[in-house]
């Protein structure tokens, strides 16, 4: 429902935090902030807050330096660090459709009243990709697969059907952090790399150690 992020949008001053979670939805946010007539001035004395670096880095270009950002790059962490700064109230977080609900129910749990707006929906890939990714897969021609989230997993998975669990055990399966590998391993595939740094360049820098040490 886009007006009731526009409705965020407008009224982001009477919160005490607005939390972003992903690029994504720092994009949307502004998107709806610009289509009430708004921009950064909207914010107020509004703090904001971001899950990690690449999120507070989004930020930057649209006139906003985050005041938090989580020491690690989870929804608890984010929790976490809201709680340590206490007089929190009011909590907006734009986000994902769908997602973990960790970060919400711990403010809440803390006592803080929280308003959860989706920003954008995260959809499937296409089956128009399942035939070309099952031939590449089971003629060998795959060496990794890099899963950056939860959904990710989910989504290929249901692409390639009942052949995935064994498609899958032809290559190396990398995730970006112990959320998305304990969401691999829960559908029956084993993870070979996690990433100890949540980023997409801590799960390369990862992958790299791993292939370091196989031809040590």
């Amino acid at each position: 429902d886009p007006e009731a992020l526009r409705e965020a949008a407008r009224n982001v001053h009477n919160y005490d935090f607005c939390l972003f979670t992903s690029a994504n939805g720092v994009e949307r946010f502004f998107e709806s902030l610009s289509e009430v007539g708004r921009d950064a001035r909207a914010f107020g004395s509004c703090r904001v807050g971001a899950i990690g670096p690449k999120t507070a880095q989004a930020l930057v270009p649209r006139g906003i330096r985050a005041d938090l950002i989580a020491q690690e790059f989870v929804g608890e962490a984010l929790a976490r660090a809201i709680l340590d700064v206490g007089g929190v109230r009011r909590v907006l977080i734009p986000r994902a459709l769908v997602a973990r609900e960790e970060l919400p129910e711990l403010l809440r749990a803390g006592g803080m009243t929280v308003d959860v707006v989706p920003a954008y929906q995260t959809r499937p890939a296409g089956t128009k990709h399942k035939e070309r990714l099952t031939t590449l897969l089971g003629q060998g021609e795959l060496d990794v697969v890099l899963f950056t989230s939860s959904s990710t997993v989910d989504s290929l998975l249901e692409l390639l059907g009942t052949d995935a669990v064994g498609l899958l055990s032809r290559v190396t399966l990398a995730c970006i952090g112990p959320i998305t590998a304990a969401t691999a391993q829960r559908h029956g595939l084993e993870v070979a790399v996690t990433a100890e740094t949540y980023t997409v360049e801590g799960l390369l820098d990862a992958l790299e150690r791993h292939y370091q040490r196989a031809v040590s």
